[in-house]
């Protein structure tokens, strides 16, 4: 069999992205794997000289998803059956490991995500002011000024009425094993640092 190297890369789905209050991710869970925090193509450390660590969730987009996803300026809201990355690191890693502590993680379980609030950052990444809760506040804000949003992460089994959605998980997460092998999630906590802006 041939195998060609130098190809172009392929580009990787789409990473649902968090721009405003009330904003609301649900997908069935394909894969996920956990890695290195990279800036500049190096690793970042957290205070206790370890890398900092981020989990990669791919998913099925369903129905009712309003937050956008996309690579670069290509962004749009997801269809459902779309196949897209949820990137968790900070607080949104942490959020993960308590929603699903004790509890087994299997391909098809919905994972959510609703947009609660926002804070507002200096330029070198410090927090500035309170907790946001209202996107007109939110709106208000300075062009100058870096904004994250954030919400609590979801996880539970899917119920009978989404066995279609566990289809579809199942059969990406086929495809994908077909491509690439799997990397193993190690159940680890999350790093130190809070969730830096989106």
């Amino acid at each position: 069999m041939t195998i060609p190297l130098g190809q172009p890369r392929q580009p990787g789905a789409p990473v649902i992205k968090a721009t405003a209050i009330g904003q609301a991710f649900v997908g069935a869970l394909v894969d996920l794997a956990q890695r290195d925090v990279l800036k500049d193509g190096q690793p970042q450390i957290n205070a206790n000289g370890k890398p900092r660590q981020e989990l990669v969730l791919t998913l099925v987009a369903m129905p009712a998803t309003t937050a956008p996803a996309g690579i670069g300026g290509d962004v749009g809201t997801p269809h459902p059956g779309d196949v897209v990355r949820l990137i968790l690191h900070g607080g949104g890693f942490a959020s993960w490991i308590e929603a699903t502590r004790g509890k087994p993680i299997n391909v098809g379980d919905v994972v959510s995500r609703v947009i609660e609030h926002a804070q507002a950052y200096s330029a070198s990444g410090t927090p500035q002011g309170g907790r946001i809760t209202d996107q007109a506040q939110a709106n208000a804000l300075p062009r100058t000024t870096s904004v994250g949003f954030y919400g609590p992460i979801a996880h539970r089994a899917p119920t009978p009425a989404e066995a279609v959605w566990v289809q579809a998980a199942e059969a990406a997460h086929l495809e994908r094993q077909q491509r690439t092998p799997l990397v193993s999630v190690p159940a680890a906590a999350a790093g130190d640092d809070e969730e830096a802006p989106w």
